[in-house]
């Protein structure tokens, strides 16, 4: 029984680590248009900084998804944050100028300030 106990803390850490590393990337390799969701950057983010994770889009505390959007007379793009029904503006240098947007809808990467949801990458839908 003393062995079993002393064995917990490690099994812990073990098991810890491996849902913690599984959880590195938010689109999984498989899932559908994986690859393109890995190949967006965040707008201005210098590459030489320290925390590389910094540079993509997607991550595990900031995930990208299909979203229907607005413009508004001034031209300013305007996403609802799923499940939170948040009205969100767009930052016009958090567009992303691609063209090759394979899921036919547009595409928003966000993450939260103050629970608030704050849009990182956006890519317009192909037809826009």
């Amino acid at each position: 029984m003393i062995r079993m106990l002393s064995l917990a803390p490690a099994l812990s850490a073990c098991a810890a680590l491996l849902i913690w590393s599984t959880g590195l990337r938010a689109h999984q390799p498989g899932d559908e248009f994986a690859d393109w969701y890995h190949s967006l950057r965040v707008p201005g983010v210098d590459p030489h900084i320290i925390n590389q994770e910094e540079r993509f889009c997607c991550s595990p505390d900031r995930d990208c998804t299909t979203t229907d959007y607005e413009t508004d007379a001034q031209g300013n793009y305007w996403v609802v944050v799923g499940k939170y029904h948040e009205r969100v503006q767009v930052p016009p240098d958090k567009i992303l100028q691609r063209t090759d947007n394979p899921t036919g809808r547009a595409v928003a990467c966000w993450h939260f300030i103050n629970g608030h949801p704050v849009v990182r990458c956006f890519v317009r839908s192909p037809e826009s």
